[in-house]
């Protein structure tokens, strides 16, 4: 159909139009008929289009044709016809009073401006014929967390992917160590990637319960979940989402609850010292509404809040929306702002999830040509829609051989003193902060082993969007040269441990558990008393006696090093008593362990 019949098929409706105020018991958009949402969702626009004018032109009852126009208008908007669809909507705001801000809204939307958004088809490595959902992006964006659907028996299991040395996708593996044969899903990253939110609860007896659980990285592989308390969880809905601040304190969830606003509402959970976490509060009317408030993203500034909505002004079946939270109650928003005519579609758009340096995005749709079900989409965001953190503070952390150190990292206001991060850098010592610029923050880092170092960021000076980089050296903790006593005697011919000695070994083993790379060299002497030979087995065993003594006291044998010197080394004179006890005895000697 050309603009004209197009043009002259919106007059012909609004002709037959009721005058204002004469609208009884109006709804907000209807749902789109199935045929006509197949012609959509294949890109004939003008097929569905000629459809509803066939249903139009049988159709004699005014009100009926009215509640066509919203159908009408989801036909434009889905074909990018920004301002047929403003027609409709600007009319439906005149004529219904009741709905009038909604309305309005819509027509707001589609006059506004185009930011410019290029939706990407993430590859076949990664989108197939099923549904993919809930994508969760690293914050380096170079691992890929997603939500394999099976279309028929709506079973969910744990994909990810990697990007290649080209920057490319490679083919999607299954998490088989996090899946189940129940509904699994990574709900957020934290912890500087080393961390996952996971869907659901995990029993030793292989089942699964409602809640939550968290697994971490360690030696580049995913730790058995561990569960979290939540106290008073509850809900009435099957569908869960959730997101996790970078730090790990706040989790924000989509719960149906008796005492809220409408049917799924957004609410936060707090952490408390124990690990566990306090009740759900609601985020409040701002945000939530008499419909679907769910698939929230918090990004990594902490303040800025992506999630979907059909209970907010909506172009299709639930949009995506932006607010920032106003003040540390997490119950205090902006105005819900739409994320555009571009992005969102009239089908079902939600798991917007972002980078840490705030510029990129992923998130599901069904409605921009899908291999199959729902698809997952990568789109760069416009300025007005990121995440107010402004950069991204870069960091490595290092000893004084450049060696890289995984290392706790904390980061905090300096004026208001509160915690802005709390995280590990990765095996390369590396972390990445998003952050505000015009401020000055204190940066904590500490390592076993090493002496801790704190130091300010001044940021009032660096322009927004730069990228800033930190270098941390840390240094190794002083080892003390010698023991305060550094020798255990033995009775004549023996090579037992004397109750009167272990307290310097209890010594010895504070030392060693404070400083993880030294090693105790045990060295075994005797007094000249017998063959050299016999001499030379027996300080070996008195050697190895303090070893023996030490592993059994949780001491790793491989941070043992033992020698027997037999009687080559005195340090009394053997021709008297008193100088034969003193020689008969193991030699402590501290070594740090250079890498």
């Amino acid at each position: 159909m050309n603009f004209f019949g197009k043009m002259l098929l919106i007059i012909s409706i609004l002709y037959c139009m009721p005058s204002a105020g004469s609208i009884k018991n109006y709804a907000p958009p209807e749902k789109v008929p199935k045929y006509i949402l197949k012609l959509l969702h294949n890109h004939k626009y003008d097929q569905a289009i000629n459809e509803l004018r066939n249903i139009l032109s049988k159709s004699r009852d005014r009100e009926d044709s009215l509640k066509m126009l919203p159908i009408l208008a989801k036909c434009f908007i889905a074909g990018k016809e920004w301002d047929s669809a403003a027609v409709i909507y600007k009319k439906l705001s005149e004529i219904d009073a009741h709905y009038k801000e909604w309305w309005e809204s819509l027509y707001n939307i589609v006059i506004g401006p185009e930011y410019g958004y290029k939706p990407v088809h993430l590859p076949k490595t990664i989108n197939s014929p099923q549904n993919e959902i809930l994508p969760v992006i690293s914050s380096d964006g170079k691992e890929l967390f997603f939500i394999v659907e099976n279309i028929k028996t709506k079973n969910q299991d744990i994909y990810y992917s990697k990007k290649d040395k080209t920057g490319r996708w490679v083919k999607r593996m299954p998490l088989t160590t996090l899946n189940t044969k129940y509904s699994d899903g990574v709900l957020g990253i934290f912890n500087n990637g080393n961390a996952l939110l996971l869907l659901g609860q995990y029993k030793d007896d292989g089942t699964k319960t409602p809640g939550f659980s968290i697994s971490k990285r360690i030696n580049g592989k995913w730790s058995k979940p561990e569960n979290i308390k939540i106290k008073g969880y509850k809900t009435k809905s099957k569908f869960v989402s959730a997101t996790i601040s970078n730090d790990g304190n706040i989790i924000i969830i989509a719960l149906d609850r008796k005492e809220g606003y409408g049917n799924l509402d957004l609410y936060y959970l707090k952490r408390n010292p124990d690990g566990s976490y306090g009740p759900p509060v609601n985020l409040g009317p701002d945000i939530n509404t008499p419909g679907n408030d769910g698939t929230p993203f918090l990004a990594s500034d902490g303040v800025t809040l992506y999630f979907s909505s059909d209970g907010h002004p909506n172009l299709g079946n639930g949009d995506m929306f932006v607010t920032r939270r106003l003040d540390d109650s997490w119950t205090k928003w902006e105005k819900p702002k739409n994320l555009g005519k571009e992005l969102n579609t009239i089908f079902w758009d939600a798991y917007y999830t972002i980078q840490s340096d705030g510029r990129n995005a992923y998130f599901s749709s069904s409605g921009y040509g899908t291999y199959g079900g729902t698809d997952i989409f990568y789109v760069s965001i416009p300025e007005s829609l990121r995440p107010r953190f402004r950069l991204v503070l870069h960091g490595k952390v290092v000893d004084e051989k450049n060696n890289p150190l995984v290392a706790n990292i904390k980061y905090f206001d300096k004026k208001t003193k509160s915690i802005l991060a709390n995280m590990s850098s990765d095996k390369n010592g590396l972390f990445d902060i998003p952050t505000q610029s015009n401020n000055v923050y204190l940066l904590s880092v500490t390592a076993d082993g090493y002496d801790s170092l704190k130091m300010d960021i001044d940021l009032r000076i660096t322009p927004a969007d730069t990228p800033y980089t930190v270098n941390i050296v840390l240094k190794k903790k002083k080892i003390p040269p010698v023991l305060k006593q550094n020798l255990i005697h033995f009775d004549f011919d023996k090579y037992d441990i004397r109750p009167q000695d272990e307290d310097i070994l209890l010594g010895l083993i504070q030392i060693l558990n404070t400083y993880p790379e030294i090693k105790a060299k045990i060295i075994g002497h005797t007094d000249s008393v017998g063959y050299r030979s016999y001499n030379k087995k027996l300080s070996i065993k008195r050697a190895k006696a303090v070893k023996n003594w030490l592993v059994a006291h949780g001491i790793s044998e491989e941070r043992i090093i033992c020698e027997g010197m037999g009687e080559k080394m005195p340090i009394a004179d053997n021709g008297t008593a008193e100088g034969m006890a003193m020689n008969r005895r193991a030699e402590i000697i501290l070594i740090r362990e250079e890498k």
